[in-house]
């Protein structure tokens, strides 16, 4: 199945891997769409919220280590998620 020009080829699989249960159908094609929109969705929130993490300059070394705990905690979760790209 093709899929639509907006969805990135790795999301798109994932979206119809959890949809791959259902019959293949034009009702499917439009569920797995909206599974693709989601984690494409998802996605981005991620990314956005990485965007807001302290990258420093720091003003102490523990001010830093908090900083790297924090983003190795969401980068395990993102990859966990499997919305890593």
């Amino acid at each position: 199945m093709n899929k639509p020009d907006d969805i990135p080829q790795d999301i798109w699989d994932k979206a119809v891997a959890v949809t791959s249960v259902m019959p293949a159908s034009f009702g499917w094609r439009k569920i797995t769409e909206a599974v693709a929109v989601a984690l494409l969705a998802e996605r981005s929130r991620c990314a956005s919220i990485v965007k807001l993490l302290p990258l420093g300059p720091f003003k102490t070394a523990d001010d830093a280590v908090k900083a790297a705990e924090t983003q190795a905690v969401i980068a395990d979760a993102v990859m966990k998620a499997g919305l890593a790209p």
